[in-house]
């Protein structure tokens, strides 16, 4: 794993303790969650592009990319946090808070 995968020198593998790979590995992980991530987004965006792309052609109106499907990470940060600033929620998080 460590020489083939994350690409370590032997050198460098054996100067490892075993936390310290694991902090590697952790990391490597990280970053092959957040490429995968990002893939499956890229793919999702090019599936909905295809679709609008078909839908377009027999619409006499424009078509917007969100139109067809709004994914969770293009709604804006407003969106996400609708409710979150009233009267009502900051109430109730004080009565959380003041029991610890």
């Amino acid at each position: 794993m460590g020489l083939g995968v994350i690409g370590l020198s032997l050198k460098d593998f054996d100067s490892l303790t075993p936390s310290e790979f694991e902090e590697i590995y952790k990391a490597y992980d990280n970053y092959q969650t957040q490429v995968n991530k990002l893939t499956q987004r890229s793919a999702w965006m090019r599936t909905r592009f295809i679709a609008k792309s078909i839908f377009q052609v027999h619409s006499k109106k424009v078509i917007k990319d969100q139109d067809i499907l709004e994914f969770d990470w293009e709604k804006t940060q407003e969106q996400n946090t609708i409710g979150l600033n009233t009267k009502e929620a900051f109430v109730n998080a004080i009565k959380r808070f003041s029991d610890v």
